[in-house]
């Protein structure tokens, strides 16, 4: 009975696999404005926010979009 329940408990546990991960790298391929990244904040509606050196960036979970300083400023 105790050779069964161990492979009952073997065969159980090396049945389970391991989720693939779910996180996705972000930088500037996928539109970030430079990849050292200052700062990270989420607003109330999801949005991730981005400071870089370069700027702010507003990821909306598909794409970024980049906001500058004027240079005049």
């Amino acid at each position: 009975m105790r050779f069964f329940s161990l492979t009952l408990f073997l065969g159980l546990f090396l049945g389970l696999s391991a989720q693939p991960s779910l996180i996705t790298p972000l930088g500037v391929e996928q539109g970030l404005s430079n990849n050292h990244v200052v700062s990270i904040t989420q607003d109330r509606d999801g949005f991730l926010w981005f400071a870089t050196e370069e700027g702010l960036n507003k990821f909306d979970g598909l794409r970024f979009t980049r906001f500058f300083k004027h240079t005049k400023d």
